[in-house]
């Protein structure tokens, strides 16, 4: 599974926990964590400590990602398939 949030909105970010607690009330399950949209530096909410510490929490790689420019696209999905 991938979860996704916007790393020029915080309450995407924020509501990660939750949509985690969702899911594992349903099925536990092995995921990775993508904020998108890190083409857009001049607006990024979300900075690096942010993303670090969330891995160190959820214990999970989060892959910095761009739809515009396909950053990191291909590794969290490479990573998914593994």
């Amino acid at each position: 599974m991938l979860l996704v949030f916007d790393v020029t909105n915080d309450r995407t970010y924020d509501n990660l926990t939750k949509w985690l607690n969702q899911i594992n009330e349903i099925k536990p399950c092995p995921f990775f964590i993508a904020g998108n949209k890190a083409d857009l530096e001049e607006e990024r909410i979300v900075d690096d400590d942010a993303v670090r510490t969330m891995e160190q929490n959820f214990n999970s790689r989060c892959f910095l990602t761009s739809s515009v420019t396909g950053q990191q696209v291909d590794e969290a999905f490479h990573a998914l398939l593994n």
